[in-house]
């Protein structure tokens, strides 16, 4: 995922996405990592004794490989067609579209959830970092609105928007502004708090 790979601080935020890839992985297609429940597959440790290069890993050459997020896409649909109500389900699809590069259909999905449950924070802090990963000065600041609904409504994801929310404003040319909102926030936070060091970075001109 292209988005804000570059601090090491800023990570939590992947996780949603594993977790979705997991479960589409899981749920959705309901692979199995090898006939037995016990053995992983040859591929897990590189190439098997009867590997070839037709057929690299060894083993039958009918083997199941793990699926790519595009080819689990159309079930995802299909599921989500089937269920609308399910928000957990729309979610997961509009992080796939973003995450395969379709960041039209990813935005749709997201704007539609939060149409329909705008309470949900979850579909907020994803519509926000979908709109931030684009450079569109309407979106940065529809992002850097909904940044601060998050942050509000959900205390833990406070520190983190905040930070965003101060890269947005960089983005968008007002550096003194985004000063305000690190050093404002860095002044909440206590000493021991390990995430400082982005906001001192932030401050101190770094990326």
């Amino acid at each position: 995922m292209k988005l804000f790979m570059n601090d090491a601080g800023k990570k939590n935020w992947l996780v949603i996405l594993a977790v979705a890839t997991l479960a589409v992985i899981a749920g959705v297609v309901g692979y199995s990592m090898g006939s037995k429940k016990d053995e992983p597959p040859a591929s897990a440790f590189g190439a098997g004794p009867d590997s070839t290069p037709q057929n690299p890993h060894g083993g039958q050459s009918g083997q199941a490989t793990l699926p790519t997020l595009e080819s689990l896409l159309p079930q995802l649909e299909k599921k989500v067609a089937a269920n609308p109500k399910d928000i957990d389900q729309r979610l997961l699809l509009a992080q796939t579209y973003n995450e395969v590069g379709q960041r039209e259909k990813g935005l749709k999905t997201l704007r539609a959830i939060h149409r329909d449950a705008p309470a949900n924070s979850s579909a907020t802090i994803l519509l926000a970092t979908a709109l931030m990963n684009g450079n569109n000065p309407a979106e940065l600041r529809e992002s850097f609105s909904l940044l601060d609904k998050a942050a509000r409504a959900r205390p833990e994801v406070e520190v983190m928007a905040r930070l965003y929310q101060g890269e947005i404003r960089q983005r968008l040319g007002d550096p003194a502004g985004a000063k305000k909102i690190w050093s404002d926030q860095l002044a909440k936070m206590p000493a021991e708090d390990k995430r400082r060091a982005m906001y001192e970075s932030k401050l101190a001109g770094g990326k």
